[in-house]
């Protein structure tokens, strides 16, 4: 594996790492009310898990 390779797999890890943290942060901070009820609809964008 190049060091050119490895750099850029670890740089989109650490993007897809970023943009996970943003979302989650910006669900977080949206009305929990919104959240309870895609729940109920059983839309569930990520799994518990992921975080």
């Amino acid at each position: 594996m190049s060091p050119l390779r490895r750099y850029t797999i670890k740089f989109l890890n650490h993007s897809m790492l970023h943009s996970f943290s943003v979302r989650a942060r910006r669900r977080a901070s949206s009305k929990s009310a919104r959240m309870i009820a895609n729940r109920r609809r059983g839309f569930i964008a990520f799994p518990p898990a992921a975080f």
